[in-house]
């Protein structure tokens, strides 16, 4: 669909992160609709989210401290990401005109 949700570990930052891009291949009204988000909403987002957002293109992200090897953070850990994850969809599906 050209609209891409993922978590990972960025090992340099030490952190994971829930990411969402929109890339040429979605469709028009959806790349379009997130360049309005990226340029006129992010304060809203970041609101409803409760995160601060990063933008690289095409991708915002927000992140969370975290050290995989850790593993007595782990719990904490995967509930932020499924947390955070269903914050993403919950606020950019109907953002986005996705069904």
């Amino acid at each position: 669909t050209g609209i891409n949700l993922g978590a990972q570990y960025d090992a340099e930052l030490s952190a994971v992160c829930i990411y969402i891009g929109v890339s040429s291949s979605a469709a028009r009204k959806q790349r379009n609709n997130f360049k309005d988000l990226v340029g006129n909403h992010i304060g809203d987002l970041e609101s409803q989210l409760g995160e601060k957002l990063h933008w690289e293109e095409p991708y915002l992200w927000v992140s969370s401290s975290a050290d995989i090897k850790n593993k007595a953070d782990w719990a904490r850990q995967h509930q932020w990401v499924r947390a955070t994850a269903d914050k993403f969809i919950a606020t950019f599906k109907p953002r986005l005109g996705i069904d």
